[in-house]
């Protein structure tokens, strides 16, 4: 999951790395890391739940007075469309859930991008 992966990212020691690079060079310039860090954890607690999925669907077995194997092999298609039609809900419950994601990541790579570019 991106969002894990980013919350590793937050433990890597910037700020000791940034210290120790201003102590040799003063004229170094670094964005606010602390605010930056902040900011990142609030957005990423802004992310939603995963949908939750209920399998619901009702599985028939075929009826047994069809023996035309033609008239079968229809049965079960019609079947396996029903199936596909009650799983889209799903589908797009699970549209919203990365779409809100990835605005929450465009956000915090926004942010990102405007303070380390404008750092030298």
């Amino acid at each position: 999951m991106p969002q894990v992966r980013l919350k590793a990212l937050l433990d890597f020691p910037i700020n000791e790395f940034t210290n120790a690079i201003t102590a040799m060079d003063s004229s170094a310039k670094f964005p606010n890391y602390k605010q930056l860090e902040k900011f990142i954890a609030q957005e990423l607690k802004k992310m939603p739940d995963p949908p939750k999925i209920v399998d619901d669907y009702a599985r028939k077995d075929p009826p047994k007075n069809i023996t035309d194997n033609l008239e079968l092999a229809k049965w079960y298609i019609e079947e396996i469309l029903n199936m596909r039609k009650s799983l889209v809900k799903y589908g797009t419950m699970y549209e919203a859930y990365y779409t809100e994601q990835a605005t929450i990541f465009i956000q915090i790579n926004d942010k990102l991008k405007s303070e380390f570019l404008h750092k030298h």
